[in-house]
């Protein structure tokens, strides 16, 4: 939670934007750090003498966030994100220093913090993790690391700045992911639905590391089985792995265990049938690990074809109600209300006795939107939709362009 302000009335601080030049010798003078920074906050302290009338009362003042400009575009470009994206993080990392908050203090204040950062942005409707959880995602594995002086700069001190306790970024601990949930479709595969060898190596890199894979789909366990079946990563879809499987319906846990699952009500089911027949559009209901229709139609080949579903049985079913997700434009899923795949990763996680800060999260559609928006790393492929985009910790890229293999070295703290 956030340290009180015990003024009641208005909070004010001073923003001031600078260049490599000034913020170095502003760190050099008040930190002993003859480098750049990102940002350094100065808290106002109580001086004595100062103006204590009523009207200076209703006014909360802060202190001071000094950023450097030349260094929020370097790490904006690194980071793969807009420089506005990036100065919006640092305002928010300030302004909590300026409340009493200090990762340096040690891993609880750290891991603190950075919940607070998440917090902050999302309340402003800024997505992503703050600075705290970006600079992990940055960090190599194998523990601290010092900033490179080869991308610092130096400068002079801000007349507004007369505060005598900065704080700036500190150099926090690789990310400890443990767990990988990976899309099938736009992800792990390719745009002719196979698996790049550089994937394929990755995960059996991440798997020889101790961290788990997984795979977090909308197709039916049979399509990822038949899709990974000539890839040397086919354990990922036996019977016997952890996954999760239409849209987060099916999901298994250690040893294949059944953790949880659901189905739609039988009257949506029936809704969606007589829908179809009057419409003459194509229909196809999973079951498990089978999938029916009434009528085989060219799209339901498709289906079968290229994202290797199984080839429906000619049957009708009943059902009904829930609400729909869309993993591809030409495509609508309907699905019990609430159930996706973050939902069902909460369920996998809990199996594993892990929690969300350890799990990497990698998609691209719409369907992937929550997982990606709820895992430590949220990871969108360069192919993902607009809204996958913008909620995602690292972008990485495309899925014919080694996307997966890029966000799996991320996770394991390699180049």
């Amino acid at each position: 939670m956030l340290h009180p302000i015990r003024t009641p009335g208005t909070v004010e601080l001073s923003l001031t934007l600078v260049d490599d030049e000034v913020i170095r010798e502003v760190n050099a003078e008040f930190r002993g750090v003859d480098a750049p920074t990102d940002v350094l906050s100065f808290e106002m302290g109580s001086d004595e003498g100062e103006d204590d009338s009523p009207k200076a009362r209703r006014v909360q003042v802060l202190g001071d966030i000094l950023i450097s400009l030349d260094t929020a575009a370097r790490q904006a470009e690194e980071r793969r994100h807009a420089l506005e994206q990036e100065l919006r993080v640092l305002l928010v990392h300030g302004l909590l220093h300026l409340l009493g908050h200090d990762h340096e203090e040690g891993p609880v204040e750290a891991a603190a913090m950075a919940d607070l950062e998440r917090q902050v942005l999302a309340a402003l409707g800024w997505r992503g993790p703050g600075l705290i959880g970006l600079a992990e995602a940055d960090r190599p594995a194998g523990g601290a690391q010092e900033p490179s002086p080869g991308a610092l700069g130096a400068g002079r001190l801000s007349p507004s700045l007369a505060a005598p306790s900065p704080r700036a970024t500190a150099t926090p601990g690789p990310r400890d992911i443990r767990l990988i949930a990976l899309d099938m479709d736009g992800t792990l595969l390719d745009g002719t639905s196979s698996v790049l060898s550089s994937s394929a190596d990755a995960i059996r890199a991440a798997l020889a590391r101790g961290v788990h894979v997984v795979l977090a789909t909308g197709k039916a366990r049979p399509a990822a089985q038949a899709a990974l079946r000539a890839t040397g990563i086919a354990e990922l879809a036996s019977a016997a792995a952890p996954g999760i499987f239409l849209q987060g319906l099916l999901v298994y846990g250690q040893g294949g265990l059944l953790l949880a699952s659901a189905a739609l009500d039988p009257a949506v089911v029936q809704a969606a049938f007589e829908y179809s027949d009057a419409h003459g559009g194509s229909l196809c209901a999973f079951l498990g690990d089978e999938c029916l229709t009434t009528r085989l139609t060219p799209e339901l080949m498709e289906l079968h074809t290229r994202y290797h579903e199984p080839l429906p049985f000619l049957a009708a079913l009943a059902g009904t109600g829930a609400e729909t997700m869309q993993a591809l434009p030409n495509m609508l899923e309907i699905v019990p209300r609430g159930w996706n795949k973050w939902a069902s990763l909460q369920h996998l996680l809990a199996d594993l006795k892990l929690d969300a800060r350890h799990l990497m999260a990698v998609g691209d559609g719409g369907n992937d939107l929550a997982m990606i928006r709820g895992a430590g790393l949220g990871v969108a492929m360069g192919n993902a939709v607009p809204e996958v985009l913008q909620a995602a910790d690292l972008v990485v890229p495309g899925h014919d362009d080694h996307g997966v293999a890029h966000a799996i070295r991320a996770a394991l703290g390699e180049p």
